[in-house]
Formats: structure tokens, C-alpha cells, sequence
């Protein structure tokens, strides 16, 4: 695959990547980067072969950076993706798991973590956007496999994003028919908030709403 297809797979299925405009080209980078990470931990072979660089604001993949801002219509057009199964497998568990952070939160994880952190200092330089090696992505994200066995048979058709000012309360349809009963106590939770968080909530059997970050 192109870095360009897996985003446009992203931009289909991921309602925060429609934005268009600084967030949603954050999450896309960090979406498409975390693709890849968990490709090259499971198979040890790249999903796309497009570089990823070090920028301030974490890994990007320049393609992909400049056709979200300057050619941003040709996401919308469906023409088709060639995508392996075992590829949109990876992508769907991505979007599972990562897709529905805030951009503050997926930019703060690829800050803490040694692909990008190792280019820290070089990266605060808008000139200077080193490569980040396939190889360290690979070696540093193994932890991947583990993720992807444990929510590749989960029901993605099912999940729900419930956004309140500026958080993203992520729910399963099936659990949660009526976000709407459940808003005051949401509201408590995003009105505490010092920066966008994302929570995941679901209903126990004693109907009580559980909510965890």
C-alpha cells in the first residue's frame, strides 16, 4: 500500500480525521504512524514504504501531511484501495484502539516513546525533520502483537464516539443505546477536565456507568 491509501482508508472509517484542519491531520499522522508501527512488529515487513519523520509535533509522513492540507478533496473520492485483508485487519484494530484519542493525547503518547523521542531536540528545528529507521519502530513497538491478538476479533462496527466539549467518550451500541440518559454524568467528567481526554464507558449489570481513561 501507499502511506497516501492507508490514510484515505482512515479518512473513510475515522469520523475525526474529516475535520480538516490541524487536529484532524495530527490524528491521521498519528493513526497512519501507529499503522505502521504495528505492521512491521507483526509481519516484520513495512505496510507503506514512504519514510516518517520526526517533526515538533511527532512522527508525520510528509506525503500524507501534504495531501490533508493542500489536496485535502482527494480523500473524499472513492475510488478504490487495493488492501489486503491481514492490512485492513492492522488498520481496523488501529482505529479500535487509537482512533478515537484526542490529537493531544496521540501526540503526547509519541512524544514519550523512543522513535520520536531520540530526535527531541533535532525535531524542534522545522528545517531539520530526520527519518525515523523502520527498524526502530519495529524494535520499540513489539508490544503491538500483543494489542492486535487481544482486539483483532473485536466488534468495530459497534463502537461509538460521544463527543463533549473536549472530550471523546468512546461506547459499544449494543451496551449503550441512549448515550443521552447517561449526559449528566458525562458532563461532570468533561467539565473537570484541564486538557481533551478521551474515556471509554460502558454499563455494568447493575446498570451503573463505568467510565475508565
Amino acid at each position: 500500500m501507499k502511506a497516501t491509501d492507508v490514510a484515505k482508508w482512515f479518512y473513510r472509517n475515522n469520523e475525526q480525521t474529516k475535520k480538516d484542519n490541524k487536529d484532524g491531520n495530527v490524528i491521521m499522522q498519528k493513526l497512519c504512524y501507529y499503522a505502521q508501527a504495528m505492521y512491521l512488529a507483526i509481519y516484520d515487513k513495512p505496510l507503506f514504504e514512504e519514510k516518517i519523520e520526526a517533526w515538533r509535533k511527532g512522527p508525520v509522513i510528509k506525503d500524507v501531511y501534504d495531501l490533508y492540507r493542500w489536496n485535502n478533496s482527494s480523500l473524499k473520492k472513492n475510488d478504490d484501495i487495493i488492501i489486503l485483508p491481514e492490512e485492513e485487519s492492522v488498520l481496523k484494530v488501529i482505529n479500535s484502539v487509537y482512533g478515537f484519542k484526542t490529537s493531544n493525547e496521540l501526540i503526547e503518547s509519541t512524544h514519550k516513546e523512543k522513535p520520536w523521542k531520540q530526535f527531541e531536540d533535532v525535531a524542534k528545528d522545522r528545517n531539520n525533520n530526520p527519518e525515523i529507521p523502520q527498524k526502530d519502530i519495529k524494535e520499540y513497538y513489539t508490544d503491538l502483537v500483543d494489542v492486535y491478538e487481544a482486539n483483532k476479533n473485536n466488534d468495530f462496527y459497534n463502537e461509538r464516539m460521544y463527543k463533549y466539549l473536549d472530550c471523546n467518550f468512546i461506547y459499544d451500541i449494543d451496551n449503550i443505546k441512549d448515550i443521552s440518559e447517561y449526559f449528566n454524568q458525562l458532563n461532570e467528567i468533561a467539565i473537570k477536565q484541564a486538557k481533551p481526554k478521551s474515556f471509554n464507558i460502558y454499563v455494568d449489570e447493575g446498570k451503573e456507568l463505568i467510565v475508565y481513561a
